[in-house]
């Protein structure tokens, strides 16, 4: 989980991993939100 303070402040947390054996490449799916967490929402990345 990764935070930053402030007001409002953000929160990030890691919901999962995935690796590619071959080339060793690390996906990571990622849920945020603002504090206090009422909703999260997941992030798609290309």
């Amino acid at each position: 989980m990764f935070l930053k303070g402030g007001s409002p402040g953000h929160a990030v947390i890691v919901v999962d991993v995935i690796e590619d054996s071959k080339t060793d490449v690390k996906l990571f799916m990622l849920a945020q939100s603002y504090m206090p967490a009422n909703l999260l929402s997941t992030e798609i990345q290309d």
